[in-house]
């Protein structure tokens, strides 16, 4: 054990202390005196001997004393008052050796504190310690603009593959250009016809109930309107005289019984001010419009099934089916707002694709992952899909439209993803195939490889003046060389070719990489692609 030996601040006597943190236990060497050696002796078990107490008034009858106290068998000077170059604080319990259930407090509780009994002296200031200035410190504006920081997986991967993303929001702050479009139409017109001094007519989706239900079905604006108006409100119409062109949008009115439950609809005003028209007024004032003395009425050109008012009689003619070719050829060729839209429709499909990718090989469900790329959508801006996704996993991916989107994982190797947000009537289309447990086995990694070559060596064929039929028919040939190499297919390759064999056998996942800038009446048998972003 260890002696302590401690004297009051004031006074005669000591108190001698045994630390039970040591023992004799396995010591050696010899005592220097042996009545120290036959003290210990008589010492049993591990608590050390015991306390020496000589202080006077120490046992609790000298009240006058502030060193006194009656805490016999412990050492009963408070920390606070003892004085000296060592001062000795109560040490903590031994830890114990084994942890059970009924010892569950702290093994090193805190320290143990005493309560002054008596006012202490006030603070003096003993020393005072002063220093020159050794160094100083200037600091200038930083002008720079901030660096990009990205703060996430997410934000880093949009920073390397969607450069252009922030250059897209910019340019959409703008207004679709619905006039410019209008513009293109009437010049196709007139490259149709002599005489096209007329009007423009076209109404917008309308809206539909839910059966049995209060609510109203999900909105999806019809495409010829947009492209007009770049209006996405439902039950509105439009005109465009193609002789002053003066394009006007009528949208619905204010119906004091819906406001309650809806809110209040856009007014003309606000309308007048987002999208690029010359005129907005209420839908209620069309009929009246289109009878007006100052309504050019030689001629009228709508679409045959989206026509809901009167047969246009007060019209000297009327044309239900050039307009329609008009706007298809118009739309094939898309300005820079349109591409701007396109890509921003692609690039918040591409984050909900990665997110997807990051969250398959946890997944369970093929519902699971639906959702994870509906919420990444819609949280960036695309509230509504392009098409219903297809989540399909293992042999499910062999279904062209495959729509169930709730089959187990399991030990499946591959999941299809074909998904794509739409943004303000703009879509993207982008199909993957990931494999679910992190990592192709080498099967679909041929396959992987053979339909990665197909979308390289087709994406560069995409220039202006290339036929389609050119493009498909080097995907098949790719396609067949391929299969030929793995061991899929066997034969000659231009007789597997001309026969179609290869069409026949794989109808869909072969398939190269198209970007459809166009969207116009294709066939729809064409194989899945790796990537196609499509417009309106």
């Amino acid at each position: 054990y260890i002696k302590i030996v401690s004297a009051p601040a004031s006074g005669t006597g000591q108190i001698v202390n045994y630390s039970d943190r040591f023992s004799i236990s396995g010591m050696t060497g010899a005592w220097t005196a042996p009545a120290a050696e036959a003290d210990f002796k008589t010492v049993t078990g591990t608590t050390g001997p015991a306390t020496q107490n000589s202080i006077a008034g120490n046992d609790g009858s000298n009240n006058n004393n502030p060193a006194a106290g009656a805490n016999n068998g412990a050492y009963g000077v408070a920390y606070s008052l003892q004085t000296g170059l060592t001062k000795y604080a109560p040490m903590q319990p031994k830890p114990g050796t084994k942890i059970t259930a009924k010892v569950t407090g702290p093994m090193y509780p805190t320290s143990s504190y005493f309560i002054a009994t008596t006012f202490l002296p006030p603070a003096k200031q003993v020393t005072t310690s002063t220093q020159a200035v050794t160094y100083r410190v200037s600091s200038r504006e930083n002008t720079a603009s901030p660096a990009p920081h990205p703060s996430d997986d997410m934000q880093k991967f949009l920073a390397r593959h969607f450069p252009t993303m922030g250059k897209n929001e910019e340019m959409l702050t703008g207004k679709y250009p619905a006039k410019a479009h209008a513009a293109k139409v009437v010049a196709y017109l007139r490259r149709k016809e002599s005489d096209v001094n007329g009007l423009i007519y076209l109404e917008g989706q309308k809206t539909r109930m839910i059966e049995d239900n209060d609510e109203a079905m999900p909105f999806r604006q019809r495409r010829y309107f947009y492209y007009l108006s770049g209006c996405g409100i439902p039950d509105s119409y439009l005109t465009y005289n193609t002789e002053t062109s003066q394009l006007t949008l009528f949208i619905p009115p204010v119906d004091p019984d819906s406001v309650i439950w809806s809110g209040l609809p856009m007014s003309p005003g606000e309308a007048l001010e987002r999208y690029d028209v010359d005129d907005v007024r209420p839908s209620s004032e069309l009929e009246a419009f289109l009878g007006a003395k100052d309504t050019p009425h030689d001629r009228i050109w709508a679409i045959q099934n989206q026509v809901s008012i009167n047969s246009f009689v007060e019209f000297r003619l009327k044309d239900l089916v050039l307009l329609k070719e008009a706007i298809d050829e118009c739309r094939v060729v898309k300005d820079d707002y349109e591409i701007a839209l396109i890509r921003q429709a692609n690039s918040i499909s591409a984050i909900a694709h990665y997110a997807v990718l990051k969250a398959v090989k946890h997944a369970r469900n093929e519902r699971e992952l639906q959702a994870i790329f509906l919420e990444r959508c819609i949280a960036n801006g695309c509230r509504e899909q392009a098409y219903g996704s297809i989540v399909a996993s293992g042999t499910n991916a062999a279904t062209l439209h495959y729509q169930k989107n709730d089959e187990e994982l399991g030990e499946r190797w591959n999941l299809l993803l074909d998904a794509g947000g739409e943004y303000k009537c703009y879509a993207a289309d982008i199909t993957r195939t990931l494999p679910i447990r992190g990592a192709f086995n080498k099967e679909s990694r041929q396959i992987y490889d053979l339909v990665l070559k197909m979308q390289e060596e087709c994406t560069l064929m995409l220039r202006e003046g290339t036929l389609w039929d050119d493009v498909h028919a080097r995907a098949h040939e790719i396609a067949i060389e391929g299969l030929l190499d793995i061991g899929i297919l066997k034969g000659d390759k231009i007789e597997i070719f001309t026969t179609g064999l290869a069409w026949h056998s794989f109808p869909m996942v072969w398939a190269t990489t198209w970007a459809w800038i166009l969207m116009i009446p294709v066939d729809t048998r064409i194989m899945r692609t790796l990537i196609a972003c499509s417009s309106i």
